[in-house]
């Protein structure tokens, strides 16, 4: 057993076992005793890896887990006679004054985790979110040095739909007039909650703040930021003329009279057809006579 303990020694650790002569045998008992008085924990290395875990700090650009386990070993090394719990209790302090992050240690602080383990998930928890946070951030600033691959993908455009003799359309929503009319189809999300209703009526300003909003307005327009549009868009979309009043007319009274309207029989199945919209529902009671449907006055 000592052969086999002496060839599993490196470092300082195989020093001790070969800093005899040759002609000195080791017997097992001996080496243990002596790998014991030289790093047990009332050993100077002990006493010396103690200090070196207390000045211990994360280094930047060293990931959270591979400061935890430099932790964990230091602990164990240096507290080995120390209860698990009163291990856990140095790791953890070691761990939330070293990680240099102020919004975490005061998340540690607040929750007082009384595990190493637990310590780390808070804190690994905080630190994705925060850096989550803080991508999303950067990609959202105009001023990013490269927009068209920093900016978030909301829709997915299948380049199979896209219209003839057109250039292929990027895998991101439109981004300016030039590229509208590139797709028919594109991919986009609900949201379920609040769940407020996808057509809005129009917002009114308060009064008081009318004289606020055209002043906004105005300083927009001085500046160059927005611009009055003079686009035909702005008028109605159909131009409603005498004739197209008087179809409307004859249709409404084609569609509310006989033949098209009659009264209920006494038999005869009952068709009762719904429908609703974002603006209102509705329903037409109809009867099957003579072998058409019809709607009934």
């Amino acid at each position: 057993m000592a052969v086999q303990l002496k060839f599993c020694l490196v470092g300082a650790a195989g020093a001790i076992a070969h800093r005899n002569p040759r002609s000195s045998k080791w017997e097992y008992q001996r080496l243990l005793q002596e790998l014991e008085s030289a790093y047990s924990p009332s050993s100077d290395h002990a006493a010396a890896v103690a200090v070196e875990l207390r000045q211990r700090i994360r280094q930047a650009g060293e990931a959270l887990h591979v400061f935890r386990d430099d932790i964990y070993r230091k602990v164990a090394v240096a507290y080995g006679d120390r209860s698990e719990r009163e291990q856990d209790a140095v790791a953890v302090e070691v761990f939330t004054n070293g990680l240099g992050d102020a919004d975490i240690i005061q998340k540690l602080l607040e929750t007082r985790p009384s595990t190493l383990a637990r310590a780390y998930e808070i804190a690994h928890r905080h630190e994705t979110t925060k850096r989550a946070a803080s991508y999303v951030t950067s990609i959202m600033q105009p001023g990013a040095r490269n927009l068209n691959k920093r900016r978030p993908c909301t829709a997915v455009v299948r380049e199979t739909e896209a219209a003839p003799a057109t250039p292929p359309p990027d895998p991101a929503p439109n981004w300016g007039p030039g590229d509208l009319g590139r797709t028919s189809l594109v991919q986009h999300d609900i949201l379920t909650r609040p769940g407020a209703p996808v057509k809005q009526p129009p917002r009114r300003l308060a009064v008081e703040k009318q004289q606020d909003a055209d002043r906004q307005i105005g300083d927009t327009l001085k500046t160059g930021l927005a611009s009055r549009s003079h686009s035909s868009w702005a008028s109605p979309i159909v131009m409603w003329h005498p004739e197209h009043q008087a179809a409307f007319d004859t249709l409404k009274r084609l569609l509310t009279t006989a033949p098209v309207l009659g009264y209920p029989l006494d038999q005869g199945e009952m068709v009762l057809d719904t429908d609703a919209s974002d603006t209102g529902i509705g329903a037409v009671l109809s009867q099957m006579q003579d072998g058409a449907e019809r709607v009934l006055a």
